[in-house]
């Protein structure tokens, strides 16, 4: 059975490369407390922008540049372009553009209306984390943060989702995964069916620690393989 470290180096999975077709049109930590009227979480709004964020590949460091015109959403089931309109017009940030993902049946078709990621842009000029805040506390997304830029003008576009991805070494137990996911609020997903010891992990979005951050935490350990973050990438139209 091949590693995921000869997969990866073949492949690149892990990441989640998607075409984005941008539609153009104006869109009417855990320890520091804020007043929310919608769930009862707490966020830190300077935790929301890291200034030198990396992820390990093959065991070596790739930096991005996080920057603060572009955030990236991700949804919880049943949400459609109408609800995002609304939570867009809530936020009372004028976004510009847009470029939405729909979810897809196990069998690659798409489900008409529902939305699985978003990337929303003020051109130019910075997102105010008070917005990513507000994102935070709806029930209908799972997880939102500020983007990556890799390359320069030009480059590709990552937006980050709550999942990253493990592989044990061969004498890291599975009970060793179970208490650090719980130290550090993760939960475990199934196990895949192709590789041997590879596990999702999913992170809340109340974590002070994003599912780069955490996966990061995560291979620093010496537990694993290797410990990486799904990424969504925009190849096409943001410049």
């Amino acid at each position: 059975m091949r590693t995921v470290r000869e997969i990866l180096s073949v492949l690149g999975v892990f990441f989640l490369p998607i075409m984005i077709f941008v539609a153009c049109s104006v869109l009417e930590k855990n320890d520091c407390p804020e007043e929310n009227t919608v769930e009862m979480y707490s966020f830190c709004e300077e935790s929301l922008f890291d200034e030198n964020p990396f992820y390990y590949y093959l065991d070596k460091k790739f930096f991005l540049t996080q920057r603060t015109d572009r955030i990236h959403l991700q949804f919880a089931s049943g949400v459609d372009y109408a609800q995002l309109k609304t939570l867009i017009a809530a936020s009372a940030v004028p976004f510009e553009f847009s470029g939405l993902l729909f979810e897809e049946s196990l069998h690659g078709v798409r489900l008409e209306g529902f939305l699985r990621y978003a990337m929303l842009a003020k051109s130019e000029n910075q997102i105010p984390a008070s917005a990513v805040t507000f994102f935070k506390r709806s029930p209908k997304v799972v997880s939102v943060g500020y983007m990556y830029l890799k390359g320069g003008p030009g480059g590709i576009w990552y937006g980050l989702t709550n999942e990253f991805v493990v592989q044990l070494k061969k004498d890291t137990s599975y009970g060793q995964l179970e208490r650090l996911a719980e130290q550090n609020g993760c939960i475990i997903g199934d196990d895949d069916l192709f590789m041997e010891n590879l596990f999702v992990l999913y992170v809340s979005k109340t974590s002070k620690l994003n599912a780069m951050q955490t996966a990061n935490l995560f291979y620093e350990t010496g537990l694993f393989e290797c410990s990486r973050p799904n990424f969504i990438e925009y190849y096409w139209g943001l410049h």
